[in-house]
């Protein structure tokens, strides 16, 4: 009887010698052997990547756009005592609000706590890349080298997810592909899990990127044995999963939930999309678009090069156990998250896609640095590096980072600058520069009322894409919607929902955006009928460059006196 051979992976696993190195047996002979950093040169790197990232962050930060704080209403939303679904709208990211609602209850509301997080979480990220890259290509200095592209493109704060959750998964995924055992397969399935439970799409991505390494990696050993693995990973998902999925069904029902997220991302779709595809500006070639657009296609090009690549080198064997799977997986992981996060405004998105291309570059580089027979492969790595590195400088707009962390001006300066950065960190509401809107700005002085005249459990109700209102007067959001927008949870259930949980709340104002309104009045006609109804006109609020905002009051408040500062009814 024939039987299939083990894959050096297995054998490995069970005690067989090791593969020997591209050296002695690849039948390429103009590949060496690859490099073999020590662990002691792997973690340094890994540590000076970690602290170089919270430094460059911390000198950097100029305070949380409004976009950042869309998570943290909805973490404030939970130590309110709501909880996604149960209580309010969750298009998908259950975890990411429960993690900043932990750290905020452990640490408290201070801006610095959150800057701790984020901080901390692209630090992990770029040393887990750093150990990744290295491993792919063989070279510490290629893995820095990358690495501080990821950094220089400065992601956005609230992206973290999309840094930290990638580097580790790529190092899950080594690790399983290297010794595809029980343990490993738990491990990637609940990676897989807690991905999901950040975000969806996460969760797709990275089970869709193990799963390749668990087939790839089984390949040789036969179908019994992929779909083993396969089922081992896969129960591991749904086990760690289930009383989420249990909560949902219990309180929207599994298909509800699914169809409110699939609207949300349409809604997202539209209004975010890739309008065009981008095209090169040639009468100037040293503009940002352009360096955009070299990302844009780079990033793109690289899982199918590598793809392209393991084809073409089927028949070598792995330079080092699991090669083949981790190269297959990662680029699996890479066209997905290209798709879907290289999209809408290309400068503040290349961002979020730069740990699967890093990765992968990295292991192309340590290709053509190995070979020993032409000078053309390492010529042209050389060449993509120094113009992707042209590119991330000028995508992440270094030289305004640098003006920012005043590191051009002197220790005096800089120490100056990190003391007020410090001064700034310890408070709870952002001041200067660091106001997240020009509304928000505009709304701090009906903020401060706010806390003034109602109680800690009122609501607000904020039309448009200004959570941070909610959190700056620490007040929590109204009819379970964080914002209410044009195009997101318009249906006819949804309204009803809203409009019956806006008539269980105490919501003494609503904050009506006059540039948004025509579009909700065609768009949430029940929602905004109840609202005309049962609110007042109390105050406008210009808002420069805008059409302002209006502030409405409930009609059936009964007031306890009169702000001082204001001349506004207070509620307490």
């Amino acid at each position: 009887m024939n039987h299939a051979p083990l894959s050096r992976t297995t054998a490995a696993a069970e005690g067989d010698p090791p593969p020997r190195s591209l050296a002695t047996e690849s039948h390429d002979p103009s590949l060496t052997a690859p490099a073999r950093p020590s662990r002691v040169a792997i973690a340094s790197a890994a540590a000076f990547a970690g602290v170089l990232t919270i430094g460059w962050r911390f000198l950097t930060f100029s305070g949380f756009n409004n976009d950042h704080y869309v998570h943290l209403s909805r973490a404030q939303q939970i130590l309110f005592g709501e909880w996604p679904v149960r209580d309010f709208v969750d298009p998908g990211m259950p975890l990411m609000y429960a993690v900043h609602a932990a750290v905020r209850a452990a640490f408290g509301p201070a801006l610095g706590v959150e800057w701790a997080l984020v901080a901390l979480a692209f630090a992990i990220g770029a040393a887990c890349t750093v150990i990744a890259a290295t491993r792919l290509s063989g070279f510490v200095s290629v893995a820095l080298v990358l690495t501080a592209f990821q950094v220089v493109l400065s992601p956005r704060s609230f992206g973290y997810p999309k840094i930290l959750l990638y580097a580790v998964a790529a190092l899950v995924i080594m690790a399983l592909a290297r010794r595809l055992m029980t343990r490993a397969l738990v491990v990637a399935g609940a990676m897989t899990a807690v991905a999901f439970l950040f975000r969806h799409d996460h969760g797709m991505f990275i089970g869709f990127a193990s799963l390749t390494a668990i087939v790839v990696g089984s390949y040789r050993e036969g179908r019994r044995r992929m779909v083993e693995r396969s089922a081992i990973f896969a129960a591991t998902v749904a086990i760690v999963l289930l009383p989420w999925a249990a909560f949902v069904q219990h309180y929207q029902g599994l298909i509800n939930y699914f169809v409110s997220a699939v609207g949300f991302t349409q809604g997202e779709a539209i209004d975010h999309g890739l309008r065009a595809i981008p095209r090169l500006q040639f009468g100037e070639l040293d503009t940002t678009r352009n360096a955009l657009v070299w990302l844009f296609y780079t990033f793109h090009a690289l899982p199918i090069a590598c793809v392209v690549l393991l084809i073409r080198r089927r028949s070598e064997p792995d330079a080092w156990p699991g090669e083949t799977a981790v190269v297959a997986a990662l680029s699996a992981m890479a066209i997905p998250v290209n798709i879907t996060f290289l999209r809408g405004s290309l400068d503040g998105r290349v961002a979020d896609a730069i740990v699967p291309a890093a990765l992968l570059g990295s292991w192309l580089i340590g290709l053509a640095l190995r070979r020993t027979d032409r000078m053309v492969p390492i010529v042209a790595s050389g060449i993509v590096v120094a113009i992707t590195a042209w590119a991330s400088v000028r995508t992440g707009d270094l030289r305004e980072q640098l003006d920012k962390t005043e590191l051009l001006h002197g220790p005096a300066i800089v120490r100056l600058h990190a003391a007020d950065l410090w001064d700034r960190l310890h408070r709870r509401v952002p001041e200067g520069g660091h106001v997240p809107s020009r509304y928000s700005r505009a709304l701090l002085p009906f903020i401060e009322y706010v806390r003034r005249c109602t109680p800690p459990q009122d609501r607000l109700l904020v039309t448009g894409l200004f959570p941070e209102i909610n959190v700056i007067a620490e007040r929590g959001f109204a009819g379970g919607q964080m914002a209410f927008q044009p195009g997101f949870y318009g249906n006819d259930a949804e309204q009803a929902q809203t409009i019956a949980r806006l008539q269980q709340q105490s919501v003494p104002f609503a904050i009506i955006v006059r540039k948004l309104f025509p579009d909700l009045k065609r768009q949430l006609p029940a929602v905004m009928e109840y609202i005309d109804l049962r609110y007042a006109p109390m105050a406008h609020i210009p808002v420069p460059e805008t059409d302002g905002v209006d502030v409405l009051v409930d009609r059936g408040r009964q007031s306890a006196r009169v702000d001082a500062a204001t001349g506004w009814p207070c509620f307490e």
